[in-house]
């Protein structure tokens, strides 16, 4: 920032956002102490809200809530690629970008896109919310622009090293257009910034059957 001291005179202050420090360059201004002591209050503030926290191996930021903290390692930006197959399509393959972020609130924001792996062609996308209930205990709910919005509730388990999330839906809500599904189960599993997972799902009258799987690599914090 840049300004006029009381005393009338010029001066200029710069912040260094990632070292968390201070540079003070004033011109025609003599520190007294008071203002040293005011200037270093400022600087331990700037240093608390950039301060980067490390939980189970991934930096976070300072406000995240303390529920979440476990589920810390999904927090970031994850890519790779993956499969489908059902009883009612084709096999298909696709390359794949997943979103985990925070606002510092009991829930993450995700948000889910996949493409063609040869022509680059967009194929499915979705987003939702992963609410943090305990230690144990999680729900989630992802809306799809094919008009579908499930909820899904279930459990997980994390360590130093992983974790693992199971969900299983509660309810699966369709529009008038959209396609018959009747139940939804979601796998994650995380390790060494590695995260796979596995959707299952019974739609169109058929049983609960195998229908997604992936694997992608952490790319962002």
């Amino acid at each position: 920032f840049v300004g006029t001291s009381k005393r009338g005179f010029h001066s200029s202050a710069v912040y260094h956002h990632r070292s968390g420090y201070m540079r003070a360059a004033c011109r025609g201004w003599r520190w007294n102490a008071s203002d040293a002591r005011h200037g270093l209050l400022v600087a331990d503030k700037f240093r608390a809200l950039h301060k980067r926290p490390t939980v189970l191996g991934v930096r976070v930021a300072q406000q995240i809530h303390e529920v979440c903290r476990p589920l810390a390692p999904l927090l970031g930006i994850w890519r790779g690629s993956g499969s489908g197959h059902y009883s009612t399509i084709n096999d298909f393959a696709y390359v794949e970008e997943v979103v985990f972020d925070h606002v510092g609130k009991p829930f993450f924001a995700y948000s889910q896109k996949t493409k063609n792996p040869i022509n680059g062609q967009p194929l499915h996308a979705e987003r939702g919310y992963l609410r943090v209930i305990n230690d144990r205990e999680v729900e989630m709910v992802i809306a799809q622009p094919t008009g579908i919005v499930e909820i899904l509730a279930g459990y997980y388990a994390a360590n130093s090293d992983a974790c693992v999330i199971n969900f299983e839906s509660t309810e699966v809500a369709m529009t008038a257009t959209a396609k018959t599904v009747a139940e939804v189960t979601r796998v994650i599993r995380l390790e060494n910034n590695e995260m796979l997972y596995d959707v299952s799902m019974a739609a169109m009258g058929q049983s609960m059957q195998h229908h997604l799987s992936a694997t992608l690599q952490r790319v962002s914090k």
